[in-house]
């Protein structure tokens, strides 16, 4: 995943500089134990998402999932 952000990074770097605001943006579900990669590679958690009917039909570990952001 490092490899990939800074692939995006160094093909981008140019519209990058004229649009600082840009993200990486993803959807994670709370109970994702992947959730603390998405921590250690500098994703932010900016959100959540109540999904109650994921959690009836999978079980409980599919009931929020969080919006995590990074900069580019």
């Amino acid at each position: 995943m490092t490899h990939v952000l800074e692939t995006l990074h160094s093909k981008y770097e140019r519209e990058l500089s004229e649009n600082a605001d840009c993200k990486v943006k993803l959807f994670v579900f709370a109970k994702n134990p992947a959730i603390n990669l998405w921590d250690k590679l500098g994703f932010k958690r900016v959100g959540s998402i109540a999904t109650p009917k994921l959690a009836k039909v999978f079980g409980s570990s599919y009931d929020v999932y969080v919006r995590m952001e990074r900069p580019l």
